[in-house]
């Protein structure tokens, strides 16, 4: 068999024993996934073989580059994540996570079984959501100065001094103010936090990004009422120009892939 026919086992997630995948799988767009199961210590590797070289770094049979391709692939994989999710407790594992053969996929599986239950188990009945802080910069500048007293006495001395000292504190002044901001940030991530533990939620923290300054995956329990602890929150830090923004729910990915990570070492 050349390289680019070779099949690997693409594992969707890892699902307990007794809660064996279906054969086959209808997607939205009714495509019949065929899903096959890897067993091992009590757990089970959802997997379809898919030809390796597709997901290759380079050669001629490389998908990774067709943006239609990887946007399918991706799709389909959170259809049948959603699909696991939904029959029960589902630990899902990133896009493109392959294995060269049945036994590296079992060798995985027994070498991390007490880790994959547990975080199988502190899965189970709960789903994740996406939460994002925005800031309506003006607003915010005003809640962060609020009460400053430092930033307070610049503004006073500001406006005493002649031009030049005037221009030179109005430097000093905008350092203390961002200074302020970010304590600001940092004060009401704080209280992000603590309103979540109160609420029985799971916050796991995501990479910052350009003009987001706080961005969170929540899990919550199933019968919880994320939106409407959103929607309070929300009310609560308005005058300081706060919005939060909840997506889901999805199933676990975030929380899982710190289990995989943790596993994979």
């Amino acid at each position: 068999m050349t390289a680019d026919m070779a099949l690997a086992w693409y594992v969707y997630a890892v699902v307990p024993q007794d809660q064996p995948p279906p054969a086959i799988l209808t997607l939205a767009d009714g495509a019949d996934m065929p899903l096959a199961g890897i067993s091992q210590d009590g757990l089970i590797a959802v997997t379809a073989l898919m030809p390796r070289a597709q997901f290759n770094a380079d050669g001629a049979a490389k998908k990774a580059d067709d943006p239609a391709w990887v946007a399918g692939m991706a799709g389909a994989h959170h259809q049948v994540v959603v699909a696991l999710h939904a029959a029960g407790p589902c630990l899902p594992l990133g896009f493109g996570t392959l294995f060269s053969g049945p036994e590296k996929l079992r060798d995985w599986l027994h070498t991390h079984a007490a880790l994959l239950r547990g975080a199988i188990a502190d899965l189970a009945g709960r789903a994740e959501w996406g939460l994002r802080l925005s800031v309506e910069p003006e607003a915010f500048s005003r809640f962060a100065a609020r009460g400053n007293a430092a930033l307070a006495a610049l503004s006073v001395q500001i406006a005493q001094a002649t031009p030049g000292t005037a221009f030179l504190l109005g430097k000093r002044l905008a350092r203390a103010q961002q200074a302020a901001e970010a304590g600001g940030v940092l004060a009401v991530r704080h209280a992000i936090d603590a309103a979540a533990q109160q609420a029985g939620f799971q916050l796991r923290g995501e990479p910052a990004a350009p003009g987001r300054p706080a961005s969170w995956s929540l899990l919550a329990p199933a019968g919880a009422a994320p939106r409407t602890w959103c929607a309070d929150l929300t009310a609560q830090w308005a005058s300081a120009g706060i919005t939060l923004q909840l997506t889901g729910p999805f199933p676990p990915y975030a929380f899982a892939r710190a289990c995989w990570e943790s596993a994979n070492g």
